[in-house]
């Protein structure tokens, strides 16, 4: 095996002779979450984590974090069309922390969490490691129907529930040397950002995706449907970040490189108020914006996506 690869090609090498005789899913293999059928209804899942070290930026707390891996899990059900019902909780403490601190924080988010939308809690786990903290978060939700990432054909219009760029300031600031007196403005937004749940109320969608890894997440959906994606001039970044970029004079293209856990989602079918772009035929995976390749996007092995081409 090659030492260094994508998140994807891992995740195929892992699941090579998995798929065929294990899977125990109807729906969503390889999607965003995944979903079985129970009488007339969907059980949707998904479970989501990541270490203290690679997600959690100097400003933030275990209780931020733990919140943010919990909204990104919940968020693949919505996308899919699933309403949520609950999580459970495994996390991994250092034995050198304060580890009495640390637990109640970690309680703190997860109260806070399914205080803001009364999600059931249904258990986990607590373990002590050596090294690096970590944090798993596994959800569950009922629905009517799965929303899979495709089709997707051209002329196709993609909306977004809605605006962009939250995520992209702390980044700018954390990997670019943005001023950190920027962070003020959006801080609040990222520390507890808010459930897209009023997708459940557009109507029928075609296809959808959340777009946890910026643009790394539209790319992986277009390769699937073998088309790209042209992005309308005007672009729906959020006030606060429209500020900020005619402050720091920051560019569409910079703003769009370090977009990563939005928690929102992107979807054909019923029009929306806030459109991202258009399905193009063109090289699977393409998205390009006044006429440029796009890079960026992450990758959990990668990092940002530092090409122009797919």
């Amino acid at each position: 095996m090659p030492k260094h690869l994508s998140e994807s090609a891992a995740v195929m090498a892992f699941l090579r002779g998995l798929i065929n005789n294990y899977s125990g899913v109807d729906k969503g293999f390889m999607d965003d979450a995944s979903a079985f059928k129970v009488g007339n209804k969907y059980v949707f899942f998904k479970i989501d984590g990541t270490s203290f070290r690679s997600s959690m930026y100097p400003w933030m707390t275990p209780s931020d974090l733990i919140y943010r891996v919990a909204s990104g899990s919940v968020t693949d059900i919505i996308a899919k069309g699933g309403e949520p019902y609950g999580i459970a909780v495994s996390v991994g403490i250092p034995r050198d922390d304060n580890v009495g601190d640390v637990v109640r924080e970690l309680g703190d988010g997860i109260a806070d969490f399914l205080g803001r939308y009364g999600f059931r809690y249904m258990g986990g786990d607590m373990n002590s490691c050596e090294g690096d903290g970590w944090i798993d978060v596994a959800a569950v939700g009922l629905g009517e129907r799965f929303i899979g990432n495709s089709p997707l054909r051209p002329g196709d219009s993609i909306y977004l529930t809605g605006c962009l760029g939250y995520s992209s300031i702390p980044a700018l600031i954390h990997y670019s040397g943005l001023s950190e007196e920027f962070l003020t403005r959006v801080v609040d937004k990222v520390r507890r950002p808010a459930l897209p749940l009023h997708f459940l109320k557009v109507g029928y969608v075609k296809a959808s995706t959340d777009i946890s890894d910026g643009l790394e997440s539209l790319r992986r959906v277009l390769r699937i449907n073998g088309v790209g994606l042209r992005l309308h001039d005007e672009l729906p970044f959020c006030s606060e970040v429209a500020d900020i970029m005619e402050e720091a004079e920051l560019s569409p293209e910079e703003i769009l490189y370090f977009l990563g856990e939005e928690f929102i989602v992107a979807y054909t079918g019923p029009g929306g108020a806030v459109l991202l772009g258009e399905i193009i035929d063109t090289h699977p995976g393409q998205i390009i914006y006044k006429g440029k390749v796009l890079s960026g996007g992450w990758d959990n092995f990668i990092g940002y996506i530092n090409r122009g081409s797919v």
